[in-house]
């Protein structure tokens, strides 16, 4: 059997597919791996990955209920890795149902900024 060319656009032409990833780990604590995106040729362009929790206190934001930086995430950071390196845009979504992230939000640009380091937080921890 040969195989045919893809008929999926490049990534900077056309339409855009987008996926929202939420759910990181099953019940059983598994990780929900992003990389069948890829290895399926599924044409993903864009991943948001959430949600970005703006908790009480100054720089206190987590993925969902978790620290960026815990371990349970190395292997959704490993797989981001190879989703940019394919040229896939990962974004994060700032918001979710963390008690009081809707207020800590509804300031205006420079005190939610300052109060939280919301500018200059990098949802990737560093190696």
């Amino acid at each position: 059997m040969t195989s045919s060319p893809s008929k999926l656009l490049p990534p900077s032409t056309g339409p855009r597919l987008i996926v929202y990833h939420q759910t990181i780990h099953d019940p059983q604590g598994n990780c929900n791996s992003l990389l069948p995106l890829l290895t399926n040729n599924t044409g993903i362009t864009h991943v948001i990955v959430a949600a970005i929790h703006v908790n009480e206190g100054p720089g206190n934001i987590t993925l969902n209920d978790h620290h960026p930086d815990d371990n349970r995430f190395d292997q959704l950071w490993g797989e981001v890795s190879w989703l940019q390196g394919s040229g896939v845009k990962v974004l994060g979504m700032l918001g979710g149902a963390a008690k009081g992230t809707y207020e800590r939000l509804s300031g205006d640009d420079e005190s939610v900024s300052s109060a939280h380091s919301i500018a200059n937080f990098n949802l990737l921890p560093s190696n």
